[in-house]
């Protein structure tokens, strides 16, 4: 909805609307990926329906401000908390599936939450646009006050479900936990991200989105070895000794690097060898998000009843298909000419999302629900924001502005893809492998 509205959004607080664009998406991405995996963690001590609530509140308060500013500064605030508000939200959401679902089924509420994510980015343009024509940007923010509302009441019931499990915290004992959290680990690791989303900023000058990416890499093998020595880490990089918690959240990684590269070169493509209308684009840029929407449920419920891995490889190999489709970049003339390659990514990365997903939490212990779930939503946005920077450096280049160019990073994708194919052999065959202390609702 952002997206829709900036132009206008711009003029009205008299802001360049490049620099607008800028401030109001970096500071977005930076927030809500340096605290997914705090969010995660806060929940495993606090509880997640308590840090659920954390989030929605923030949410609230973001979308408040962003109805009543006047500036671009007071705009930025605004996606600022509401970028936090969906960092302690998600991880919750996704630990607290871990926790109540019962294994048999989790792929198939996966899947479900997968569909609803992927109806909501295609649904998003077209209801920023009715919005703007019927009111005025501020709609855009307001908006989310009574979705948020309705989430409250229905997490009434969820708050009733679980508060026999949740432990009670008197302010002296939130202060001690906040005490013994692991704000050095988080510090470091939120310096470790800042420097590769700056990297992805810097994307048209490749020299210094070199340098930073470098710093970033560096700030991250620090990060991994001092979360070791703690006790009680932010991240337990441990985690990635469990084979199908690896497999799971690589190949969601991996996909989401291909599927955010797509959709930033895909218009470029058909503005640079075609010349085809926006809104033409639009379409089926929507129909390779209709393809995830059928695509989630379809798979959670074949994976719940076949077996993980079959499932998601297929979904894996219908992403690598629908790519292949598209290398040909002069062939396609028209939209339409992309549809059949551009659905099949969008049904595939479905299909292979909601086992994958549901193996990965499977994995871990119940105790770590919120940290795993913060980790996973991590390398989701790092996968996406690689897509995008490698875009944007080729870019920068002018090395993609001939087809041959586009042919090359469609053979990246198709790499991409194929590699979540060979990750999808280290998840279980047949149901998940459970972590041993799986009927633990701690932190829950």
């Amino acid at each position: 909805m952002i997206a829709t509205v900036l132009p206008e959004l711009a003029l009205d607080v008299e802001t360049d609307p490049a620099l607008l664009t800028h401030l109001l998406a970096s500071s977005y991405l930076l927030v809500g990926i340096i605290l997914q995996s705090p969010g995660g963690r806060l929940g495993d001590i606090f509880g997640h329906v308590r840090i659920f609530s954390v989030g929605q509140t923030l949410i609230v308060l973001g979308a408040l401000v962003g109805t009543l500013a006047q500036d671009a500064v007071l705009l930025t605030a605004a996606r600022v908390l509401m970028a936090a508000g969906g960092a302690f939200a998600v991880p919750a959401v996704i630990a607290l599936l871990r926790l109540h679902v019962p294994p048999e089924r989790r792929a198939r509420v996966f899947g479900q939450i997968g569909a609803v994510m992927g109806f909501a980015a295609a649904l998003g343009p077209t209801l920023g646009g009715v919005l703007l024509e019927w009111f005025d940007w501020r709609a855009i923010f307001f908006v989310s006050l009574p979705l948020v509302l309705l989430a409250a009441v229905l997490q009434l019931g969820l708050r009733g479900a679980v508060r026999a499990r949740s432990r009670h915290f008197a302010v002296r004992d939130t202060m001690r936990e906040l005490a013994r959290f692991d704000w050095s680990g988080t510090a470091l690791q939120a310096a470790a991200i800042a420097a590769v989303v700056v990297g992805a900023t810097l994307a048209q000058q490749p020299l210094w989105a070199g340098a930073w990416f470098a710093a970033g890499g560096l700030l991250f093998a620090l990060f991994v070895v001092v979360e070791l020595r703690r006790n009680q880490p932010v991240v337990d990089p441990r985690l990635f000794r469990l084979k199908s918690y690896t497999a799971g959240s690589l190949l969601i990684g991996f996909q989401n690097l291909a599927m955010y590269g797509l959709l930033f070169q895909m218009p470029h493509i058909y503005k640079q060898l075609h010349d085809v209308t926006p809104t033409a684009l639009g379409a089926v840029l929507f129909a390779m998000m209709g393809g995830m929407v059928v695509g989630a449920p379809l798979g959670g419920r074949l994976a719940d009843r076949f077996g993980t891995r079959w499932i998601a490889m297929i979904g894996t190999i219908l992403t690598v298909v629908g790519v292949a489709l598209l290398v040909d970049v002069e062939a396609l003339q028209t939209p339409l000419d992309a549809l059949a390659g551009l659905v099949l990514v969008g049904f595939g990365i479905g299909l292979a999302g909601a086992p994958a997903q549901a193996a990965a939490m499977s994995a871990v212990p119940a105790e770590r629900s919120g940290m795993a779930a913060g980790l996973m939503t991590t390398m989701r946005y790092l996968g996406g924001m690689v897509g995008m920077s490698i875009f944007g450096i080729l870019l920068a280049g002018e090395a993609i502005t001939e087809p041959a160019g586009h042919r090359t990073l469609m053979y990246l994708y198709v790499a991409s893809f194929a590699v979540s194919v060979a990750l999808t052999w280290l998840l279980p065959r047949k149901g998940y492998t459970a972590s041993k202390p799986e009927q633990s609702q701690a932190g829950s």
